[in-house]
């Protein structure tokens, strides 16, 4: 039996919502209100945590080969998007987005449905493959652009993919406690 449709709207909204207000809160609790800046480097939580909620949404929804499908059309979408900034910035686009529906495959289809962590350490899983995927896509960024300050782009780059990390983690945790009864998913 599935949730109801005024359920499923609402496990949407929350699916999106929850991760983008957690990661925000924890950026500003560990950097300032300077992260709500579009100029500050770390203004991607917000946006990287909107991306990843609506991924995990589809994920969540569509079956594997057509939220692999769906995350390919928004990579070369939102890629599409970076177009007049030129190729530089098109490349580290690509390399996120690919990132992120590696990282909610991963998450959602592999490590969720086949039941092999539950509970809390679900959440931290999901932390973790987060935070490595942004900082092993960071590290490979700063190979490709700017090798000679690699270490310093790496202790940000860290930095980012903790916070981030965390913040999704404790953004679908809450999101499922919040999504119960006639919302709850039952896949």
């Amino acid at each position: 039996m599935g949730a109801t449709p005024q359920g499923r709207v609402m496990e949407s909204v929350l699916t999106v919502l929850c991760p983008t207000v957690c990661c925000v809160g924890v950026g500003v609790m560990a950097q300032g209100t300077r992260i709500l800046a579009p100029q500050s480097s770390f203004f991607q939580l917000g946006v990287n945590a909107l991306i990843v909620g609506v991924l995990v949404l589809l994920a969540r929804r569509w079956l594997a080969r057509g939220f692999l499908t769906a995350g390919a059309v928004s990579t070369v979408a939102v890629t599409g998007l970076t177009f007049q900034a030129g190729p530089r910035i098109m490349l580290h686009t690509a390399v996120l987005m690919i990132m992120w529906v590696g990282a909610v495959f991963l998450n959602v289809t592999v490590l969720s449905r086949r039941g092999w962590i539950g509970g809390t350490r679900q959440y931290i899983a999901w932390s973790l493959v987060f935070a490595m995927g942004l900082f092993g896509a960071g590290g490979i960024l700063m190979v490709l652009f700017r090798p000679a300050e690699t270490m310093g782009y790496l202790a940000f780059y860290a930095r980012l993919a903790a916070l981030t990390g965390i913040g999704l983690g404790i953004g679908f945790a809450v999101q499922d406690r919040l999504c119960t009864g006639p919302c709850r998913r039952t896949t």
